[in-house]
């Protein structure tokens, strides 16, 4: 529209010049045409001298409302680009170009800067940012040269750090569980004899701690076994179901999964994950820390497209929790709890699991 305009008062100037015979508006009229000519070869210019792309081609961050991803310009002509706009979409699934966002800029000549693209991801998963065009423009926007382009980055979204309340306890915190929803109370053996009382360290995990003695010596004292091992559980991954889950159902998952092993292993030092893929293979993975918990993420995130089996969900009653697509956690043949899609994070929050 702009261009119209310009166009149109170009073509009055040139009749009102050649209708009055004012030589001053024939000369600006032809001054505005090689101007408009100028504009148009600018931007062919500009096309030819701007790049575009992605700093990262991998990046994982974790969730929330908005997120960040690096991505750099550069301008080799030797003058200022003064607007550019990027076309870029991003999407759960790779097959899909989904949303679309531009992000508009400008830039210095015979300059590269790395900007920041701030992006809405919503779910948990591998995000898939692809820059499919590029457009420069003029200095009077009227004219635009377009590029497309076919770069592409992976984001993988991981869960926040919360973890879900999971209580080993003793009898006397089973019958104070009123705040507890779905616990359930299996037995458990002793761990062996006490060896002895040491001071309590860094990373020492809350059941070790011997609470009546460290009342009386006002020192925190954990208890050494004979044996010292710290007992781990196992959890078994059930990827099967009616329907293949979309990408707020697999996110929902992930964000259960993550918060549930961060919260066994603030009691627990290992937390032993199976599952088997489309393919019929039987993977494992012992997590320990917050760190081996991620690369299980990813590794599932990487693995997302043969996951999911078309079957009946099952439990895998061989293992002491099952977690599965229905959002529900087992511990041998008993649901201790489901959690709703809508509502998940919210529950992850407020959800308190006891076992003894």
């Amino acid at each position: 529209m702009k261009r119209f305009f310009f166009i149109l008062f170009i073509f009055l100037i040139w009749y009102m010049a050649a209708m009055y015979r004012i030589p001053s508006l024939m000369a600006l009229s032809v001054a505005q045409l090689f101007l408009l000519l100028l504009l148009f070869l600018m931007t062919r210019y500009f096309r030819n001298n701007f790049q575009a792309g992605f700093c990262r081609k991998k990046e994982t961050v974790r969730k929330k409302d908005r997120i960040s991803v690096q991505i750099w310009t550069e301008n080799r002509s030797i003058l200022p680009l003064g607007r550019y706009r990027l076309q870029f979409y991003s999407s759960y699934e790779k097959s899909r170009k989904g949303k679309s966002f531009p992000y508009d800029g400008s830039i210095d000549s015979k300059k590269r800067e790395e900007e920041e693209l701030q992006l809405e991801a919503k779910w948990c998963g591998k995000l898939y940012i692809s820059l499919e065009q590029k457009q420069v423009y003029d200095y009077l926007s009227l004219f635009h040269s377009r590029v497309k382009e076919n770069q592409e980055a992976e984001i993988a979204v991981l869960p926040s750090s919360q973890p879900l309340t999971v209580i080993f306890s003793e009898a006397d915190t089973w019958e104070n569980q009123g705040q507890g929803e779905g616990a359930l109370r299996p037995e458990r053996s002793s761990g062996g004899e006490i060896r002895q009382l040491r001071e309590y360290a860094p990373g020492d995990l809350v059941r070790g701690i011997h609470w009546k003695q460290s009342a009386r010596t006002d020192k925190l004292l954990v208890k050494e076994f004979q044996k010292e091992e710290e007992e781990g559980v196992s959890l078994y991954l059930d990827f099967s179901g009616e329907k293949e889950p979309g990408p707020e159902e697999m996110s929902a998952f992930y964000q259960i999964l993550s918060a549930f092993l961060l919260g066994v292993l603030k009691e627990k030092a290992a937390v032993r994950v199976k599952w088997t893929d489309a393919q019929k293979r039987s993977l494992y993975r012992r997590v320990t820390t917050e760190e081996a918990c991620m690369d299980l993420l990813l590794l599932l995130y990487d693995r997302e497209e043969i996951l999911f089996i078309k079957r009946p969900s099952g439990k895998n009653f061989m293992e002491d929790f099952t977690l599965n697509l229905n959002r529900e956690i087992y511990y041998k043949e008993q649901c201790i709890h489901r959690f709703s899609l809508e509502n998940c994070e919210r529950e992850l929050k407020e959800t308190k699991i006891i076992l003894s």
